[in-house]
């Protein structure tokens, strides 16, 4: 019988899962777990906690191809709840398909996924009638009567996006350009059915791995910096490596390591590396490995920064929230800073890569910015950084617009960002929209051994030597730009 092997990064997935929770399979709509840095939305991240949650699924649509998944999935582990988005959607892609033979479908899959997993909890979704598809909507909202209306027979609770999310209909059009796929929009009221259904909380909770206090040079006076887990872009010399992705993990600080590698044995191999676990830190005679990333409600921070109001207001200072990148955990974000607005001054440290609108709502609740621009040259910036700067860009042009204050960040970062030709660009563009004003940020050499807390090496120093000496001053100065090295 055919073998339809799952992709290898569902299969690495798998190893990483030590708390099996939630099953997803569909391919279209199920795609959070690798996208939810476009979205930037925290009840994705609820959803798909990496050591909890898979999203499994064959880009399929034929029924036949399921049921080779289901074949493959047997060896699972038991996941206590399954949401089901199936990709055999024939109902859509043949004229001739009655919703009657693509239930029987359903009804054949569902009843083997039960075989496999017989005390989870399976949700399915009812379907969502597109706007490529509209013209048979009424076979799609009949086949979801038939998934309704049998629902209890097969022990399986229905999430009904259908009746709950006309997507066609709304003003704000929720599937994007092909007419078939959801969007920003479809993909954020489809997680909150679904924390609803499996009664998870949607109140939004961030996720800090350092908190430094009476930092300098994180904005104006004397500041507490609040640094937040996870980062959309993946720079190649990043400086903060604990914090560039939101899932917690356990780091080994190399002070006092005896090098008896016991945390080694409990440790666990992912693509070749090394990953500590929880059995590493209580192997470890010198207790040298930490938990990083402490949970915060938003109540519980507010709280926190509240407490040194006077302090702050002394000092002429306040709070600043950098990362990893800060907006990657938007909603909690924005919640911190609208109930800090007026009573403690706010600060944001960002790379700029977030929804462009969702940029302009943060900017009513912050009193500063600190904007990092890396790299003019978009496909440089997607080599180097993992990403497009286009929503960068429109975003530090929304900021200049703004009545925020703010000032512009460079990191110094050899070769990559540290040449003629980029800084020539950065402050070309500077100069277009009559910014005077940045603050060049010094290579830290040192950086690369933080790598070492997660057992990884850090190669860029070899493979980046700066050769190149530029001056600053004249660079900036020809376009009218103060420069101040930090």
């Amino acid at each position: 019988m055919k073998k339809f092997n799952l992709v290898k990064e569902e299969i690495e997935d798998l190893k990483d899962i030590t708390n099996p929770d939630i099953l997803f399979i569909g391919d279209s709509y199920f795609q959070l777990l690798r996208q939810s840095p476009m979205y930037m939305d925290y009840s994705f991240f609820i959803l798909f906690e990496k050591h909890k949650a898979l999203n499994i699924g064959v880009g399929s649509t034929k029924f036949k191809d399921w049921l080779y998944l289901l074949d493959e999935i047997t060896y699972f582990p038991k996941f206590k709840k399954i949401v089901v988005n199936l990709g055999f959607n024939d109902i859509h892609h043949e004229e001739d398909t009655k919703a009657e033979e693509v239930y029987s479908d359903y009804l054949c899959f569902l009843k083997k996924l039960r075989g496999i997993f017989p005390d989870a909890s399976i949700y399915v979704l009812t379907t969502v009638i597109s706007p490529l598809y509209y013209s048979i909507r009424n076979r799609i909202n009949y086949f979801n009567s038939l998934l309704r209306e049998s629902a209890s027979k097969l022990g399986v609770k229905i999430i009904d996006n259908a009746a709950n999310i006309d997507y066609f209909q709304e003003k704000e059009n929720c599937f994007i350009e092909d007419g078939m796929h959801l969007n920003y929009f479809g993909h954020k009221k489809m997680s909150e059915l679904i924390l609803k259904e499996l009664s998870i909380s949607n109140t939004p909770k961030g996720r800090i791995f350092s908190i430094e206090e009476f930092s300098i040079y994180d904005g104006p006076g004397i500041r507490s910096t609040f640094f937040l887990k996870g980062c959309p872009l993946s720079c190649k010399w990043c400086h903060n490596p604990e914090g560039k992705v939101f899932q917690k993990q356990y780091i080994r600080s190399p002070n006092g390591c005896l090098k008896c590698n016991k945390c080694l044995d409990k440790a666990i191999k992912v693509n070749d590396k090394y990953v500590l676990t929880k059995e590493s830190q209580e192997a470890c005679p010198r207790n040298l490995i930490k938990l990083c990333g402490d949970d915060y409600s938003v109540d519980e921070l507010v709280n926190l920064i509240l407490k040194n109001q006077e302090i702050y207001k002394m000092n002429n200072g306040g709070v600043t929230f950098s990362g990893g990148e800060p907006t990657l955990q938007y909603s909690f974000l924005i919640e911190v800073c609208k109930r800090l607005k007026g009573k403690v001054h706010v600060a944001l440290q960002t790379c700029g890569y977030l929804k462009p609108e969702a940029f302009k709502e943060l900017l009513q609740y912050v009193d500063y910015v600190l904007f990092d621009l890396k790299i003019i040259d978009n496909s440089n910036h997607i080599k180097y950084c993992g990403v497009s700067n286009e929503w960068i860009l429109e975003n530090y042009s929304t900021l200049v617009d703004s009545n925020v204050e703010f000032i512009t960040r460079t990191p110094l970062i050899p070769v990559v960002i540290d040449n003629f030709n980029n800084l020539e660009a950065i402050a070309r563009k500077m100069n277009s929209l009559g910014v005077k004003n940045i603050e060049l940020l010094p290579y830290n050499k040192y950086s690369g051994s933080k790598y070492s807390w997660l057992l990884e090496d850090y190669d860029f120093d070899e493979k980046y030597k700066q050769v190149e000496e530029n001056n600053y001053a004249s660079i900036f100065s020809k376009f009218n730009i103060n420069v101040k090295i930090m």
